[in-house]
């Protein structure tokens, strides 16, 4: 006996057909259609080397019946891989599937993709389920797609870049008008740079937002009094008086805080 459960078959135009093999270790196949937005971000800029993005359907050989049964199931049917541009869980499953591609994407294009992302959460948001909304989050934290900011000696700038969230080091919401942050071991901080990246670092929980008493405290004191590090001395006054300056008031708990250090 013939075990049939995985055997798909896809109808061809003139009349063809052809076996569809599409497995769940390889991430999924991505159904592309020539009005999708992903057209522009995987092949706008000729200097993109597509050829590391694997997994995409043609569906220019397919029948548009056929091409809009296969976008309907996406997601849904065990054992056949597929993903659409409009369905967020089956899209982040093929761009994690396809990283090393998305982390050599120009800037802007990174940018293009934090807004279709959000805008496909927008759309979805109410029907996602927590364990739904955990795994999507597990999918992001894997893409190079996100505001770090960091800064170098003297630390009078910093810098943004995209890159992952990750789980290895404690993902932190920079405070706003804080001044260039020396690297602490251990902290990463990340500054959305429009909208559509803040909602989606807000309605995954990406990000920690750690307030301002907390973060100076128990990591920056630590840091600028660790005789290790090598800090100059402007930047450690520039974070100081930044604290000072949003704190004119202090709380008693600031102040508890104050007085052990």
């Amino acid at each position: 006996m013939y075990n049939l459960d995985d055997l798909f078959l896809l109808p061809l135009n003139a009349s063809r057909i052809r076996k569809f093999i599409c497995s769940q270790s390889t991430g999924p196949t991505l159904i592309l259609k020539d009005a999708d937005w992903m057209q522009e971000l995987l092949f706008e800029d000729k200097a993109t080397d597509t050829t590391s993005a694997n997994l995409i359907l043609d569906t220019e050989i397919l029948p548009p019946e056929a091409v809009e049964l296969l976008s309907s199931i996406a997601g849904q049917r065990t054992g056949l891989a597929l993903a659409t541009c409009s369905n967020l869980k089956s899209l982040l499953a093929w761009l994690v599937a396809n990283k090393d591609f998305i982390d050599g994407i120009p800037g802007h294009q990174k940018e293009t993709l934090v807004r279709q992302l959000n805008l496909l959460t927008l759309q979805q948001d109410r029907t996602l389920s927590d364990e739904s909304k955990w795994q999507l989050k597990q999918h992001l934290l894997q893409l190079p797609i996100f505001s770090q900011v960091t800064a170098t000696a003297p630390y009078k700038t910093s810098s943004s870049q995209r890159t992952t969230i990750g789980t290895s080091t404690r993902a932190i919401r920079k405070i706003e008008g804080m001044p260039p942050i020396p690297s602490i071991p251990g902290l990463a901080f990340f500054d959305p740079c429009d909208t559509h990246e803040t909602n989606l670092l807000d309605f995954f929980d990406l990000v920690e937002q750690i307030p301002l008493a907390h973060l100076f405290f128990e990591h920056i004191v630590p840091h600028i009094d660790d005789e290790k590090n090598t800090d100059t001395p402007e930047a450690k006054l520039r974070l100081v008086d930044f604290i000072l300056e949003k704190n004119m008031r202090p709380s008693d708990i600031f102040k508890s805080h104050f007085s052990k250090h």
